[in-house]
């Protein structure tokens, strides 16, 4: 009886399994949306069907009331058994929504040309206007579409939206959407690809390895912010070719640099001239390093200035009084808005900077007292290694182990932290968006920056072991760059496609393996399975003889990628390898380069396949990345210098100098080349000259354009 039951349970697994796999398939037929949708608004499940379809019947008739620009469609979503709203808006709605948003069009050359903010009076005077299906792109149409929802205020007096299972009061003024949110009744809004444009981009971005990056592409589909990160991206791959170039040199042909400090020189003279030509090699790559991070960074402004102005974001100003607070921003409705007069919740700065100081930098310096002693503790393990296995042939790679096991803990604490500081940024409550990411920015860049190079500077300035430098460095590195390629498209994209493969399974129960297996070879298209709930509003769209699995339905499980957060991060941390501790590891450079044109692809593919379209944002640069490459431009100026003093080069012309004296040898160095820096960055302007001439042309044109029209008027 035991071994007829095993069996029997062994061949239910196996048929299940089977029948998990063919279901696994159908994903991949979904069927694209036929409705014309700008923004889709996925409401949350809820246990009570008939709660659930009051609250949309709630939701979207006060749409309708509040905003009558919005065009709404009802759909019902099988998968996560909730409802989605689809919302686009007339042309006319939308022309206006661009003046709103301050989207920057193209003027007939008639009326000055260039760049300027779309004026819905002045509508005639903008090029391709009159084409209703170019004029804007889908990335600037679900902008304006999600700016009209965001609008959409409650009225003052408030508003009650009472179910049968619950009961949830709305505050006057405040934004509908945002509050809804709150009350854990709307999901998420996201804007759904356009799967011809995507397909394009797939062939021309994705799948290309040599070609350059549709720049101007990524910015029509993704906004500008998406652009100007993929566009620095290949800035910084195309800068490192030089130090990758002349690292590889210097580590083929220089000593690899390791040599140095490792003992008091030998009587050997042909030993003596190989250790001086190693100093001499390390010193200059030093030196490069310096000059080579002043150099790009400069030029990096001014490329990302030309791309604002080309991309019409060059005079993009953001002002936070102007700004909705953000939907998880706790208050007390005790003042309105000091310009727009309208009632929002306030909070004083006072407790958010109390538990900044008095919980979060505490706390983080905890997380990094913990690393810290993890750190020590791998480091006692290696000396363990070394002294055991050190001189195995067989058991050498032993020695390897620990750091492998710091890196894959480096990037796990990273990983635990990042919840940590988002809870501890809760906390904090900031008003706006942008400044809540900034203090997160803040808090993230710090853990990280400890914990990546924590360890190096242990090893460089305490130990001052540089054999051990080289290979820590390399292991932090390659580790550090494999798991995070791996992490970021790998991981992903396997947990989606399981999430996917189980609710199929769930929907395709009720069908024989017969029929699935139909579907599935001969169809191509994902089977029409049972009938969605009806719902009493003109809005709803029902699907014909039964629910398909759309397009729309797959994007709304996905990943939310909402800003390019993570991907700065990484660069940030790999560019401070390059710059910091190269000169040990000449051939981090070269590491970083190979990285990086794999990362392009997997960036791109990360955010074609495997996460939700974002909305596009306007920006003018890089924010907040070009004040922390800069100073790790200066902290790199330091670090190479500190190093220098400890080449042996400087014991070599001066023998015999003291340990004070060389610091202060130093020190002239490092200030010596940080002005040298200061002078570059005044002299070379972030801007370039022609663009200001461009600027003033525009200007002048316009001027006078208008004065032609008037006097013909």
């Amino acid at each position: 009886m035991l071994q007829q039951r095993v069996q029997s349970l062994l061949n239910e697994g196996l048929q299940q399994g089977h029948r998990l796999a063919l279901s696994s398939d159908l994903w991949r037929y979904a069927s694209e949306c036929s409705s014309a949708c700008d923004v889709l608004l996925t409401l949350s499940h809820q246990d009570d069907d008939e709660s659930m379809k009051e609250t949309v019947h709630w939701i979207v008739n006060t749409l309708r009331h509040l905003e009558p620009a919005l065009v709404v469609e009802v759909r019902y979503h099988r998968l996560n058994d909730c409802y989605g709203l689809y919302l686009t808006a007339e042309y006319r709605d939308l022309l206006k929504g661009a003046e709103l948003c301050h989207l920057k069009k193209p003027l007939k050359l008639k009326f000055g040309g260039g760049m300027r903010d779309f004026c819905f009076d002045e509508a005639h005077c903008f090029v391709g206007v009159e084409h209703k299906a170019h004029f804007l792109s889908g990335t600037e149409r679900a902008l304006i579409v999600k700016q009209i929802l965001e609008s959409v205020r409650i009225p003052r007096g408030g508003l009650v939206l009472s179910t049968r299972s619950r009961k949830v009061e709305l505050p006057g003024s405040a934004p509908l959407v945002g509050q809804l949110s709150a009350a854990g009744l709307v999901d998420r809004s996201l804007p759904l690809h356009n799967k011809e444009e995507l397909r394009n981009l797939q062939k021309g971005w994705v799948m290309s390895l040599v070609d350059r990056q549709p720049l101007d592409a990524i910015k029509n589909y993704f906004g500008t912010e998406i652009a100007m990160y993929f566009s620095w991206l290949g800035f910084l791959t195309t800068a490192l070719w030089f130090p990758a170039g002349i690292g590889l040199a210097m580590f083929f042909f220089g000593g690899g640099v390791y040599r140095i400090q490792q003992g008091e020189p030998e009587e050997n003279d042909e030993e003596d001239t190989y250790q001086l030509f190693s100093d001499i090699c390390f010193v200059l790559f030093a030196f490069f390093n310096c000059i080579w991070s002043t150099v790009y960074l400069e030029l990096w402004k001014r490329k990302q200035a030309e791309l604002a102005f080309k991309w019409g974001t060059y005079t993009v100003e953001a002002n936070a009084l102007l700004q909705d607070p953000r939907p998880g921003f706790k208050g007390e409705y005790t003042a309105p808005n000091a310009v727009t007069g309208l009632p929002e919740p306030q909070y004083p700065a006072w407790k958010s900077a109390a538990v900044r100081y008095c919980l979060t930098y505490p706390v983080t310096g905890l997380c990094v007292l913990v690393m810290f002693a993890a750190m020590l503790g791998i480091f006692m393990a290696q000396d363990t290694a070394n002294f055991y296995f050190g001189h195995s042939s067989f058991f050498g790679w032993v020695c390897y182990l620990p750091m492998v096991v710091y890196a894959l803990l480096v990037v796990a604490s990273e990983k635990l932290y990042r919840l940590l500081a988002l809870f501890l940024n809760d906390l904090e409550n900031y008003r706006t968006a942008e400044e809540y990411e900034n203090f997160l920015v803040s808090k993230i860049v710090i853990f990280q920056f400890v914990t990546a190079f924590g360890s190096l500077f242990y090893t460089a300035f305490i130990i001052r072991d540089m054999r051990r430098l080289q290979e820590t460095l390399a292991t932090l590195l390659i580790t550090r760059q494999l798991t995070q390629n791996i992490m970021e498209m790998a991981v992903p994209f396997v947990i989606e496609k399981f999430k996917f493969s189980q609710l199929t399974y769930k929907m395709t129960r009720s069908m024989s393996d017969d029929t699935l297996r139909r579907h599935v070879q001969q169809n191509g298209t994902s089977p029409k399975i049972g009938r969605s709930p009806r719902l009493p509003l003109p809005e709803f769209v029902p699907y014909a003889d039964g629910v398909e699995v759309t397009q729309a339905e797959l994007e709304s499980l996905m990943s939310v990628y909402e800003r390019p957060l993570d991907d700065y991060l990484e660069m940030f941390i790999q560019f401070g390898y390059v710059l910091l501790f190269s000169p040990a590891f000449p051939l981090a450079a070269a590491c970083a380069l190979l990285n990086n044109l794999i990362e392009i692809r997997v960036d791109a593919f990360k955010l074609c396949n495997t996460v939700q379209r974002p909305f596009g944002r306007r920006v003018k640069d890089i924010g907040a990345w070009q004040h922390s490459m800069q100073w790790l431009g200066t902290l790199g100026v330091m670090v190479n210098c500190a190093l220098i003093g400890q080449s042996g080069l400087v014991q070599r012309i001066w023998p015999g100098i003291s340990w004070a004296s060389q610091i202060v040898l130093i020190v002239i160095l490092e200030h010596v080349i940080l002005g040298i820096r200061a002078l570059v960055d005044s002299a070379v302007p972030d801007v370039p000259e022609w663009i200001r001439v461009e600027i003033a042309k525009q200007e002048h044109y316009r001027t006078e354009a208008f004065k032609v029209l008037g006097s013909v008027t």
